[in-house]
Parts: structure tokens; sequence; C-alpha cells
């Protein structure tokens, strides 16, 4: 059950963003909503892909996964700080 839940956190990431952007009132919903999680996903690998050159390293989990994938940038910052000030 464990290997199944970030497949299922990205779904449900898929789905929330898909119901905003089609309330929203977007002419391609689906597109909108993969590219919308693109650059927070892609940043998450990226940084863990780097993390034996640069020393920082973000866990993959359901929580860091999700917060990626619906915040994006923004959200990889938010936490690279959060070790930082606690």
């Amino acid at each position: 059950m464990q290997e199944y839940i970030i497949p299922i956190v990205c779904i449900i990431s898929v789905i929330s963003l898909l119901v905003v952007h089609i309330i929203m009132g977007s002419k391609r919903p689906f597109i909108s909503s993969i590219l919308s999680l693109l650059p927070g996903i892609i940043t998450l690998i990226l940084i863990n892909l780097t993390s034996a050159y640069t020393g920082v390293y973000i866990p993959v989990s359901p929580l860091t996964t999700g917060i990626s994938a619906l915040f994006g940038i923004p959200g990889i910052t938010f936490l690279l700080i959060i070790p930082v000030v606690f």
C-alpha cells in the first residue's frame, strides 16, 4: 500500500487543479493542470538528483510531493526554508 501513496497524491493534485481550471473557464483544462504541476515536480526531482553535490535534500513523501505539485516552486522554497527556521 505504501508504494501507491505518492501516485495517488499526484492524481488527486491533478484532479483538484483540473477542477480549478474548469471553474475558471480555461480552454484546455487538462493541459493547463498538467503544466501547472510540472515545475514543482521537476524541481523536486532536480533537487534530489543534485543532493550529492549540494548537500540539500528534500525527502520524497506524500506531503512533500503534494506540496511541490500543488504549490510549485514557492512550495519547494517553503520546504527548503522550514528546516532552517525550525
